[in-house]
């Protein structure tokens, strides 16, 4: 009789304290994903409902929703319209194409980030996968958002490889001061710098066959310390009389096809800025730059700018402008008016490189 009662003590004990109501986890549908749109590619400017809209969404639904930006650009996603019980169902905003990649933003359920939407969000690349998850009871009225192609960073998101030139062609020390100065003062400071903005990594160009690779600048004021700081590395350019064109392509190709050294983001454009100070020593020289630029903008789908330092008059033009993605690409200035291009240097930049390009 003590055993049956303690037996009886124990049994009640547990479940006087046990719930009255539990939740159990979404159960996805296997079979068809209610409401959800068949075609769940979206492209450029447009909007997303959830599924159902404008009634109630089901029970037990996950929806998917794939957005490609314009080239070049990146996602811009803003909340029309809010409405989910938020302690079960959310929406998962993804910096990238896959659940793989980075959540920018959990918007209810599990692991939120937020309960309701706190402003507009912006993907640090072309792509963001859209994921809608609800559970198996109270279903509220939904969402609507807007998606939009968006520059980004200012002046645009993109992956730049500055080429430097540290070689004898820049004529004297302080003309390769004035190309650093330019750089590190006026040209990157209208960009806004970072590892999920413009990104920049430095390939310093000392003779035509060495270079200086640095990591890419965390911010402006690390580049614009690293881009001054150069001078430790090139105390005297004149002594580096190793020196052709066809080196300054050369290397960036090879930076850009190890995309581990380049750490190169998906959906983000590539920009190959190259800073030149003289033309091509021979034919040979010529032809061979031509074939690296060729390659870098075609095989390695890069935008090719170049920056063509020296006097008017100087320099073969025609010879140097054929080297960049069009002749458009390619600006001109002496030592001393190098600011003057920078609006025109930041279009280009921005301008999508359509040369390979297939499909949206």
């Amino acid at each position: 009789m003590k055993l049956v009662l303690l037996a009886l003590l124990c049994f009640s004990a547990v479940f006087a304290s046990a719930p009255k109501f539990f939740r159990k986890a979404p159960v996805v549908s296997n079979d068809d994903f209610v409401g959800c749109p068949t075609d769940n590619d979206f492209y450029y400017t447009g909007g997303i409902n959830s599924p159902l809209w404008p009634q109630p969404y089901p029970p037990n639904d996950k929806c998917y929703y794939y957005i490609t930006a314009q080239r070049g650009s990146v996602v811009g996603i803003n909340f029309d319209f809010f409405d989910l019980e938020t302690c079960c169902d959310y929406v998962t905003i993804y910096d990238g194409p896959s659940e793989r990649s980075p959540i920018l933003a959990r918007i209810g359920g599990p692991n939120m980030t937020s309960k309701k939407p706190t402003g507009k969000y912006y993907t640090s690349t072309r792509n963001s996968l859209i994921t809608f998850t609800s559970d198996d009871r109270i279903e509220q009225k939904g969402f609507q958002l807007s998606y939009t192609s968006e520059s980004g960073a200012t002046p645009c998101t993109r992956d730049v490889m500055l080429v430097i030139n540290a070689m004898s062609d820049m004529g004297s020390q302080a003309n390769f001061v004035k190309q650093l100065q330019f750089i590190a003062n006026n040209l990157t400071r209208t960009w806004n710098v970072g590892m999920n903005a413009v990104r920049v990594t430095i390939n310093l160009q000392v003779d035509k066959d060495y270079a200086v690779i640095f990591d890419p600048a965390i911010s402006n004021d690390d580049l614009t310390q690293t881009v001054l700081g150069l001078t430790n590395y090139v105390p005297d350019v004149m002594s580096n009389n190793e020196t052709n064109i066809n080196c300054l392509f050369r290397y960036a190709e090879g930076d850009f096809e190890d995309v581990k050294e380049f750490k190169v983001r998906e959906g983000v454009e590539q920009v190959a800025m190259i800073f030149t100070a003289g033309n091509p020593v021979d034919s040979q020289d010529y032809y061979e730059a031509v074939e690296y630029s060729h390659k870098l903008r075609t095989t390695l789908d890069t935008k090719v700018i170049i920056i063509a330092m020296g006097k008017s008059g100087a320099l073969n033009m025609n010879a140097i402008s054929s080297l960049s993605d069009t002749p458009a690409f390619t600006f001109a200035s002496d030592f001393d008016n190098l600011p003057s291009i920078i609006g025109k240097v930041n279009n280009a930049m921005c301008m999508y490189h359509s040369q390979t390009a297939c499909g949206p």
